[in-house]
């Protein structure tokens, strides 16, 4: 199965959300989309803020350009 690859510009409380339901929903959505989602990159100010999620394998930037 192909993969998109995903990177996330902001963990505020939209994009911290919508990492916590790619991360957590992994399996189910991408079943649903036929493609492997992955999330490779974020980007926020502050990378050890707790987001309720892990950022382990993700790479960070402070600055997303």
């Amino acid at each position: 199965m192909s993969q998109i690859r995903i990177g996330i510009a902001g963990l505020g409380i939209v994009g911290a959300e919508t990492a916590r339901q790619i991360l957590c929903s992994q399996d189910i959505l991408s079943r649903r989309a036929g493609k492997i989602l992955k999330i490779i990159a974020v980007s926020a100010r502050n990378e050890t803020k707790d987001r309720g999620f892990r950022l382990d394998d993700i790479l960070f930037y402070t600055d997303p350009l």
